[in-house]
Formats: structure tokens, sequence, C-alpha cells
């Protein structure tokens, strides 16, 4: 047994040895990207021929101009008279660690498969929403008014936030850590200073949930209470979005990358 580990331990020794001097680890690039997750940081590093590491930090905060703009029809009587359209945008927070591994069929290709997984950093929502401005309301009855839903015999309340806004979002069920498959064009690690690359694919999510917040009834500035949404519940001002979106188990990934060859 002490020399069959003995053994092993240096055809091991002998194995990274050898793929040092050719592959793992002898370059590094350095690139930036730009996609439906946001701006991402990245640096990658071959292991073999076709196989290509990268690692990076990605946050959709700093993107402003990927939006979506919807106009809400609020008529509302009870417990609060709000009347009025009330536009709110939805924006991407994706903010995360991305641990990827592209694959590579041939050698010398450039088309590749890349699997790996996105570790979330700011929670679990992965769009966010708020109303453009405050609603129409006296600013004395912020966080205590807001829209009331009854839907199954329970009544739920979403109120505005301290400075008068309605606040929403859309959370994977799945956890902070969403596996990741796709494909691409190019190699963030090869000859030459400049490499542009090209990423498709999708994260899986298990699906979705919309929840708005109550701040002030059943819960509190500090600690919303959170209020799971329905198309139903919204008298379908959303257009179905919200019952349609929360049914998708996947978040597209569509990105566009410049690597730099540091060495």
């Amino acid at each position: 047994m002490k020399r069959l580990l003995i053994s092993l331990t240096a055809c091991l020794l002998a194995f990274a040895a050898h793929a040092q001097d050719k592959y793992i680890f002898d370059h590094l690039s350095l690139g930036l990207s730009a996609g439906t997750e946001g701006l991402s940081v990245e640096a990658a590093t071959p292991l073999t021929q076709t196989l290509v590491f990268r690692a990076g930090y990605g946050n959709s905060t700093l993107f402003k101009f990927i939006k979506y703009t919807h106009a809400f029809n609020v008529n509302s009587n009870d417990p609060w008279v709000i009347k009025g359209t009330v536009p709110a945008t939805f924006r991407p927070t994706l903010d995360n660690v991305h641990l990827l591994m592209d694959i590579f069929p041939v050698v010398k290709s450039n088309v590749r498969f890349t699997v790996g997984a996105y570790f979330m950093t700011g929670g679990t929502g992965v769009v966010h929403g708020r109303t453009d401005s405050p609603l129409p309301i006296p600013q004395e009855q912020y966080v205590k008014t807001g829209v009331k839903f009854t839907q199954n015999g329970t009544t739920e309340y979403v109120t505005t936030d301290a400075d008068g806004y309605l606040q929403a979002d859309f959370r994977v069920r799945l956890g902070r850590v969403l596996p990741y498959a796709g494909m691409g064009f190019n190699r963030a690690v090869a000859d030459g200073r400049v490499r542009f690359l090209f990423d498709i694919g999708v994260l899986y999510t298990g699906g979705y949930d919309a929840v708005g917040y109550d701040y002030g009834i059943n819960g509190t500035l500090a600690n919303p209470k959170q209020v799971k949404l329905t198309t139903a519940m919204v008298k379908k001002n959303d257009g179905g979005v919200v019952d349609v979106v929360s049914k998708i188990p996947v978040y597209p990934v569509l990105k566009f990358s410049l690597f730099y060859n540091i060495f």
C-alpha cells in the first residue's frame, strides 16, 4: 500500500509539473464584460488546451440603462384613496461572484461550451422595481399608506417606504447559488493581446416570486413584511407579467467581453 501511494503521488506530481510547463496557469488575462447580468470584471487562465477557467465579479446596479418601465392604473378607495397612473421602473440587481469553466471540444476551436455558477452577493433578488415618484398622497401618510390586496380570504398590504415610494422585487426560488450553462465564441486566453468574447446562456433560478413590502402595518421600516404578489392581486394591471415571469425557471445571460492578455 505504501509503495502504491508513493507511486500515485509521483505520477500526480509528474503530471502536474508537465501540465504546468505547457498549459496550466501559463497565461493570465483580465477582462471587462457587459451584459444582462450587468458589468463584470474577470480574470482568466488556462488549465489545459481545451479548458479555461474564468472568475469574476458582476454588478448590475451600475448598468442604469437596462430597465423596463410600466404604468399601473391605481383606483383604490379602500382603505385609502389613491387614484391615477403610477409608473414604475424595474432594473436588474444581479450582483454576483461567478466561477466559469470554458470547454473547447476541439483544441484549435474558438467555439466553446461554458458551465459554472453565480454566487449572488446582494440577496436573492434579480430584478428590483420602484415607483418613479412618491404615491399621490400626503407626506404624513407615508409608511402606513399603500394598497390593500385580498386573495383567498387573506388581506395583505403593500405600503410606501419612508419617502412615499412603493417597491417590489423578483426573487429567485433556488437561493443564492445559481448554476450556469451556455456557449460562446472566442478564447479569453490566447496568442495576441486583445480578445473579444461573446457569451449566451442561462442561469437556473427555479422560478421567481414577486414580492412587495409592508413597511408600517404588519411590518416595520427596519423589518418590512414581504407580501407575495400575483397578477390577480394587482387586478391584471401588470398585463400578466407577474404570473408569466414567476413560472420561468431561468435567467437569460447575454454578454460581450474584452480581454487583455497580461502574460
